[in-house]
């Protein structure tokens, strides 16, 4: 293989790729980065067999071919070079890549691309599109209610559950909850839960682009496909609480609020509530002598800073 790509390109394919290289693996080849070109783009992949992220960048190919190398190594030298052109040239006989950047190169040892856990997916499930921004403005609303402790894994997930023309996306972690809706452009049912850890990752690789994500789905998995990456994660397995048996029905009590005023209040009841367990009282008074507008004061207290008061 031989190929040149830009060095701004190449770290940001790395970086997206990297999200997905195993933290602690007795496999060396769950370190490495697949480098392989394909048609006139390079990909850049990698895979913690749990979720695998492919990132696609342009270049000029000589020669095609592939090979892993160590995702650390290759990143950090990357990261390091001037923002100019980089030649990559693999000799198959050490299965080793020699890479050039202007005065700078270095030769690194690989492993064989054919030990690389290549992520697939069967499309026979569900198979949506949906505008990027919406998916993680969504993912962003519940991403956080999801649960970090491991002994519960049906809660570290968000439910996609799609329902004719909507898809509802769930996150709980046994306290809070939070749900989003999206439209959808099919009519049919189905469920998946989806690690949060996963999509949170998916936000990232998005940035700020604007674009349509293909969603597919098969029994044990899901992949979102945009404009120059994929990502494919394992689904988990067990059945999310039925969360609409959890919000009530009625209310005893209905307040509307300023966003950014509200958010405000909290953040400063906050640093006087932080070291008691988090926890803030809200006190809603209706409006008096005719008044349309009532008031909801908010109590953050502890004892070691005293007590504070926002309106």
């Amino acid at each position: 293989m031989k190929v040149a790509v830009l060095q701004e390109n190449f770290i940001q394919a790395l970086n997206h790729a990297g999200k997905a290289v195993a933290s602690r693996s007795t496999l060396p080849i769950l370190n490495n980065v697949l480098i392989e070109t394909n048609g006139d783009r390079l990909k850049v992949a990698a895979n913690n067999l749990e979720t695998g992220i492919e990132a696609f960048i342009p270049c000029q190919v000589q020669e095609a071919g592939a090979i892993t190398l160590p995702a650390k190594l290759l990143s950090n030298f990357i990261g390091m070079l001037p923002p100019e052109r980089v030649e990559l040239e693999i000799d198959p006989a050490t299965i080793s890549a020699t890479l050039r950047c202007g005065r700078h190169h270095c030769t690194i040892k690989g492993i064989d691309s054919s030990e690389f856990p290549y992520p697939a997916i069967a499309p026979n499930g569900i198979e949506l599109q949906l505008p990027s921004a919406e998916l993680k403005r969504a993912i962003k609303l519940t991403g956080f209610a999801a649960a970090k402790d491991e002994a519960r894994p049906t809660f570290q997930g968000i439910l996609f559950a799609i329902d004719g023309d909507k898809l509802n996306l769930v996150a709980a972690d046994g306290f809070r909850l939070s749900k989003t809706s999206l439209g959808t452009d099919i009519d049919q049912a189905g469920q998946l839960l989806i690690p949060a850890a996963a999509l949170a990752k998916l936000r990232d690789i998005v940035g700020e682009s604007e674009q349509f994500i293909k969603i597919l789905t098969s029994e044990r998995s899901v992949s979102f496909t945009g404009e120059d990456f994929r990502l494919v994660t394992q689904l988990i397995e067990g059945q999310f609480p039925d969360y609409t048996r959890i919000v009530p029905k009625n209310f005893s009590t209905t307040t509307t609020l300023e966003t950014k005023l509200f958010a405000g209040a909290v953040k400063l009841a906050n640093l006087f509530a932080r070291d008691s367990a988090n926890i803030a009282i809200l006190k809603i008074e209706p409006g008096q002598n005719g008044d349309s507008f009532g008031r909801l004061t908010i109590f953050g207290d502890s004892a070691e800073l005293g007590n504070s008061q926002s309106t």
